[in-house]
């Protein structure tokens, strides 16, 4: 049972300017078929609830207007996922509860709730329409949709600022973003592209969302868990992500995921070691076979 959070945060609304001041392999088995179906699924309709609950979500970002949807994502980004992560090591639950406020047209004054959840429960639609219950998972995937309206806000702005998530971050350093397009797309002045495939692919579950790459994604895991010494908890992470892109018909170009490499292997360019070559090489081959579905189980790391 999830214990109780600090007391609930109310969200009056951030600026985009507040915010960015603030930022300084035959066949897949079928039950992760029908797992990827039941979690596009699940997310489609948190987004559509999300936006009864925060009326400014999805909606362009302007200058100078405060934005409920921007102040919701800082906090789940930089507050909540943190956390989160340090609550699972020691195997606990907790839930957070934020509220939303709004007048309505008669001039009354609308409280919304989302609560969101560190335990499994599956989402569902709330009986009250006027609140909803999120995982943390889905609560990021929502926040990572405004990041990427922020990043597009900039571009317009004219703002010269690299805008990555803490884990993204964690992956790809910011110096290297300039390059990283310039190799990717050929292209170093415009990064905005980068910067949305960069946070959509290094956020679990980032495969449900429409900017996140299946060569950027790899390309991170593989850097995330270089250093792992169990190497077969290690296959079955990279497994994982593989499956999910597979699935979610996400191509991979292995040219391109030697580049992404290059600059998730801790930013200094270091080419991949002959394991993660190997790694590379198997998933293509096997990816070559068949263009639509995989079955990792016959793929030997």
């Amino acid at each position: 049972m999830a214990a109780q959070g600090d007391k609930h945060k109310s969200i009056s609304g951030l600026t985009p300017h507040e915010f960015i001041t603030l930022n300084e392999l035959e066949q897949i088995p079928e039950g992760f078929l029908a797992e990827h179906s039941a979690n596009q699924m699940e997310y489609n309709d948190a987004k559509k609830k999300f936006a009864e609950i925060c009326e400014d979500y999805g909606k362009i970002l302007e200058n100078g207007k405060k934005s409920q949807a921007l102040e919701f994502a800082f906090k789940v980004i930089y507050d909540i996922e943190p956390e989160a992560r340090s609550i699972k090591k020691v195997k606990q639950d907790k839930m957070w509860n934020f509220i939303f406020s709004s007048k309505g047209n008669d001039g009354e004054s609308k409280r919304k709730i989302c609560w969101i959840h560190t335990d499994k429960a599956v989402f569902k639609h709330s009986t009250n329409p006027k609140e909803i219950i999120l995982t943390v998972k889905l609560a990021s995937l929502l926040a990572i949709e405004t990041w990427k309206m922020l990043i597009e806000h900039a571009q317009f702005m004219k703002i010269d600022k690299v805008l990555l998530t803490p884990s993204a971050g964690a992956i790809y350093s910011l110096k290297d973003i300039r390059f990283i397009a310039a190799r990717i797309e050929g292209n170093q002045r415009n990064t905005t592209n980068i910067q949305k495939i960069i946070n959509a692919s290094c956020q679990p579950g980032g495969h449900l969302l429409a900017e996140s790459n299946y060569s950027c994604a790899l390309a991170a895991v593989l850097a995330s868990t270089k250093d792992m010494k169990n190497e077969e908890v290690r296959v079955q992470i990279v497994s994982k992500v593989v499956k999910q892109y597979f699935v979610a018909r996400k191509p991979l170009d292995v040219d391109k995921c030697r580049i992404w490499c290059q600059f998730a292997f801790d930013g200094n360019y270091r080419m991949l070691n002959n394991s993660d070559n190997d790694v590379l090489h198997k998933i293509f081959k096997y990816a070559q076979k068949n263009a639509q579905i995989i079955k990792l189980r016959e793929v030997e790391f």
